[in-house]
């Protein structure tokens, strides 16, 4: 199968700071794939280089065949490839309905964006009972399920999810599971980064482990997962 996602030798800083050195990795179309590693290891950056907010010093960023890596955000939001940060960077003083229309800001389909609308409100019920409530006032669990769902009414080929379990209660971090699911049954493909390793690696088919900006390894998750070794040392786990 073709990649949907290839990212070639990535080389970024900040400033005189290397926070990649020749990263590379692919998702295949409707894959979940994993980016993991301890705090500080890059993966966060990986995500910003790849939806525009950073710009490579060296390397090659593709989606469907088509080098990317001297896009801008929303040219590259355009073409199929959403991005949820760790932030979650809600607006607070805009309803739960007004957030997810500005999510569909780049949409000329008012049909297709009603159809998404009804289908994030599926994913998360609770958003639909809040949808006129200010952002500000979520609690955390329901401002990652907005940043979500806005991310979604883009209608994206590929979505990229930063940490969306940090801060979660057990409970809401079983909903977000069967959400990433759910996503990836509909045929939207996901890089996933995400401190609970061992979700990150349940969910994903495979994954790419980086440490200090670098590639250390990749595979099947099944099978990293049961590398005790590579767990401790690099996974933090």
């Amino acid at each position: 199968m073709t990649a949907v996602l290839s990212v070639d030798h990535l080389d970024v800083a900040y400033g005189q700071v290397q926070a990649l050195a020749g990263v590379s990795l692919a998702v295949e179309a409707g894959e979940i794939v994993a980016l993991v590693g301890a705090n500080g290891a890059g993966k966060s950056t990986v995500l910003r280089a790849v939806s525009g907010l950073l710009r490579p010093r060296a390397g090659r960023v593709s989606f469907e065949g088509r080098r990317i890596d001297s896009l801008s955000p929303r040219d590259i939001l355009r073409a199929g490839i959403a991005h949820c940060p760790e932030e979650r960077k809600i607006w607070p003083a805009i309803t739960v309905a007004e957030t997810l229309e500005l999510g569909a800001y780049t949409r000329r389909d008012a049909a297709g964006a009603e159809r998404d609308r009804r289908r994030v409100y599926a994913y998360f019920p609770r958003l639909e009972e809040r949808r006129r409530q200010l952002a500000g006032t979520l609690s955390g669990g329901e401002q990652q399920m907005l940043a979500i769902g806005r991310a979604l009414m883009s209608a994206p080929k590929l979505l990229l999810l930063d940490e969306p379990s940090l801060g979660l209660s057990p409970m809401l971090v079983d909903d977000l599971r069967r959400v990433i699911l759910d996503i990836h049954c509909d045929g939207v493909a996901v890089l996933l980064v995400e401190q609970n390793v061992h979700m990150a690696l349940d969910l994903a088919a495979r994954a790419y482990v980086i440490e200090t900006g670098r590639n250390v390894i990749d595979g099947r998750s099944a099978t990293l997962l049961q590398n005790d070794a590579l767990v401790r040392a690099y996974l933090g786990a």
